[in-house]
């Protein structure tokens, strides 16, 4: 999958996603899948309350129509939404949120994973997903405080802030586990997969695996640091509740660590 979202190759994308359904274990063939923010367009309308169905569709599709740029024409977008509530500035209002995704984007997931033999039932939006499951993890505690998501993943560290059950905040920095396997392959001399192993199995037999590993995770807290100061130069101070890390890179021993000694030196 390319920066724009796009499957570039879906045959590659079909064997990883099966070796990773049979790494899993899993048997099912129920999916939810999730769309990467960068592949849609979100934003929250207020609009009069409908008594018909069909009337609150209209109007929302009227309010779509308005993100799109020039190039993109309507029948070439899903577009849905969902009623927040009602508006605390005027109960006859909604709150609604509005989701454009381009079509194509969404109908290559679905045919690779069709093809895998899976059925996708639900599908969400990244930072959607995340806020779902920060509910169900911290319970009614997420409506009352503030909380850093940090998606520590392949190709880029994702922060997500969550103050008082609504995002406020996002950052994406371009660095990913895949950066550390590069740094390793080059420094071990090894090939990109033999490198990977290095990596998750932490193969401290492995000449300059230290010095690698203790380089990279300083330049990555950097980064995080960055997007940290940035959030708090950004937005109204707060006292933070919480850091959850998630992604592949979470699961590296020591980036807790490295991580949480950078921000008490803050």
């Amino acid at each position: 999958i390319n920066e724009d979202g796009k499957i570039e190759n879906s045959d590659d994308l079909k064997s990883l996603i099966a070796k990773c359904v049979k790494k899993s274990g899993s048997k099912t063939k129920n999916l939810v899948i999730s769309l990467p923010n960068s592949s849609i367009i979100n934003k929250k309308i207020i609009l009069p309350k409908f008594t018909l169905e069909d009337d609150l569709k209209d109007e929302v599709y009227q309010e779509a129509t308005k993100l799109l740029t020039s190039d993109i024409y309507i029948d070439d977008v899903n577009i849905d939404y969902y009623i927040i509530g009602d508006n605390p500035k005027n109960p006859d209002e909604d709150e609604i949120m509005l989701v454009v995704s381009k079509k194509e984007k969404l109908d290559q997931r679905l045919a690779v994973l069709e093809e895998l033999g899976f059925n996708v039932f639900i599908v969400e939006v990244e930072q959607f997903a995340f806020q779902n499951l920060l509910k169900l993890m911290k319970g009614p505690d997420f409506l009352d405080n503030t909380y850093i998501l940090a998606d520590c993943g392949a190709n880029a560290l994702k922060l997500y802030v969550f103050k008082e059950g609504e995002l406020i905040y996002t950052k994406d920095s371009e660095i990913g586990g895949v950066a550390f396997t590069k740094d390793l392959a080059v420094n071990l001399d090894v090939q990109f997969e033999e490198a990977e192993r290095i990596k998750i199995e932490r193969d401290l037999s492995q000449p300059m695996f230290e010095v690698v590993e203790k380089t990279f995770l300083n330049n990555y807290s950097a980064e995080f640091l960055s997007s940290f100061s940035f959030l708090i130069s950004a937005t109204s101070m707060f006292e933070l509740n919480e850091i959850i890390l998630t992604g592949g890179m979470a699961g590296v021993p020591a980036l807790v660590d490295t991580i949480q000694k950078s921000i008490e030196d803050f």
